[in-house]
């Protein structure tokens, strides 16, 4: 279960329990198979052991066995459905005792759908009435299968459905800030450009829509901000292969009570006891969305009493760039803690500088360290905002964080900066790359010596000079990033 997202680490520990253990030995999992290991492996083969014992020890074996096999099965494109419909009559065909003691076993199976894009709206809802009727007599549903199934539902009826039976006010904290990020999700509409469409031309150019009202359509080759946060929040919805994902129509939604998914993800966040960062982090993320202009007010009383997260944060640049979609960021003004009026991108990034660390192990005092997807965020805000000084100083903050620069979050930082510097900045990094790699052949101090006196200065005339000149103290770090066209 450890290493169910490394098949091949999996699959070598597999191996080796197979050398060690006596139950690899057997032939076949049959009383007198186990009588004859357990036997020989006691103190003089005097033991004894009933046979009530050996077959509890069996079953043990079994279903251990059962949940490795499951990780390691092979699934080809073209077995996919065969694949599914065997995992499912494995789990109709074992007995509700079993479960009980071994629930894990629903992870396994999950895990694996899930791994291979094998759940959607349907397989979930076939999952989920089998897990009801198999759990549903000892009432307690397990937080990890309730997730991977909230998670790739996309019809609020599917949602509501499941949400229903397994009693959402017994959600624990990571499966409700879950559901309120699927509410927030599925309440947006984003429609699939077709080509040379004029009903897409005449909503994109509505920018004066309410805020509840759907968001423009994005062009095929690009993906709405909101739906990369999003996607990101919710570990990505892998059986939805497009740029962006169809979301369920608003139409759609009936739940007692309630007008829309918002009022209702409002409503569980509010009657909500106690509100962790989790839960706070899905809440500020769907305000982002959906009415970016009281982004800045929640987030300064959130702070009165949590920590805040990349997630968090983050939010605040989804609001920036949604109230830029909207056409309405230039008259939106922020108020900071200490009252002063400042436009919303200019709050995001004061916040990113004070809550997030400047240096490795600058966390240490309450700051986060950023992920991925924060960067991703904050790359794009400081680029269509055209922040140059944030722009340009980046990288260095980066070198301080110590910070794993991949390749898909380089490009993109790439685009953002001017062609001259960019190219220079690439060539002095490939230069540099060179020479660190000509100095680590170096067998002696004598040949170290030559081939560094024999080596020309790399040097940088634009905006990257400060940064190029300090790339020796900074090589450590920066020989692992992952830049375009790294020699």
């Amino acid at each position: 279960m450890s290493f169910f997202t490394n098949f091949k680490k999996s699959f070598r520990f597999f191996q080796e329990a197979r050398k060690r253990f006596d139950r690899w030995q057997l032939e076949s999992f049959d009383i007198d198979g186990f009588e004859r290991v357990l036997y020989s492996s006691s103190s003089g083969g005097s033991g004894s052991k009933g046979v009530d014992e050996l077959v509890v020890t069996r079953r043990d074996f079994n279903l251990r066995l059962l949940c490795n096999s499951i990780l390691l099965l092979s699934v080809k494109p073209h077995r996919e459905d065969f694949i599914f419909r065997y995992l499912y009559k494995v789990l109709q065909n074992l007995e509700d005792e079993i479960f009980v003691k071994y629930p894990e076993i629903w992870r396994f199976v999950l895990i694996k759908l899930n791994y291979h894009n094998l759940l959607n709206d349907d397989s979930c809802r076939v999952l989920f009435n089998l897990y009801f009727t198999k759990c549903e007599p000892n009432s307690k549903f397990d937080p990890l299968v309730l997730d991977l199934l909230l998670t790739n539902v996309n019809s609020f009826e599917i949602l509501f459905e499941i949400t229903g039976k397994s009693e959402m006010a017994g959600f624990d904290d990571v499966t409700l800030s879950k559901y309120i990020s699927k509410l927030y999700k599925l309440s947006k509409t984003f429609r699939i450009e077709q080509a040379n469409s004029s009903d897409v031309n005449a909503t994109a150019s509505n920018t004066n829509r309410p805020v509840d009202a759907p968001p423009v359509s994005t062009p095929a080759d690009s993906k709405n901000f909101a739906d990369f946060m999003l996607s990101d929040l919710m570990q990505s919805d892998r059986n939805e292969n497009k740029h962006f994902v169809k979301f369920t129509k608003r139409s759609e939604f009936r739940y007692p009570g309630f007008e829309n998914a918002v009022d209702l993800a409002r409503h569980l966040y509010i009657s909500a006891k106690f509100k962790s960062s989790k839960l706070n982090s899905s809440f500020l993320l769907g305000e982002a969305i959906v009415e970016p202009q009281i982004v800045a007010a929640v987030f300064n009383d959130m702070n009165k009493f949590t920590k805040a997260t990349p997630t968090t944060i983050s939010a605040l640049f989804v609001a920036a760039l949604r109230l830029k979609e909207l056409g309405l960021h230039d008259e939106t003004v922020f108020e900071m803690p200490d009252g002063e009026q400042v436009d919303a991108i200019d709050y995001a990034t004061r916040g990113f500088d004070e809550y997030v660390c400047q240096a490795l192990g600058d966390d240490t005092f309450g700051k986060v360290y950023p992920t991925d997807t924060l960067l991703s965020l904050y790359i794009k805000s400081i680029g269509e905002f055209k922040k140059r000084d944030l722009i340009y100083g980046l990288l260095q903050r980066l070198v301080d964080l110590r910070f794993n620069f991949k390749l898909e979050l380089f490009q993109q930082y790439l685009k953002i900066v001017p062609t001259t510097d960019r190219l220079e900045l690439i060539n002095c990094l490939n230069e540099y790359h060179q020479r660190f790699e000509k100095l680590r052949q170096c067998k002696s101090e004598f040949e170290l010596t030559s081939v560094k006196r024999a080596m020309q200065s790399v040097y940088a005339t634009g905006e990257f000079n400060e940064f190029v000149e300090n790339l020796e103290v900074n090589w450590d770090v920066v020989r692992t990033w992952n830049w375009p066209g790294k020699s």
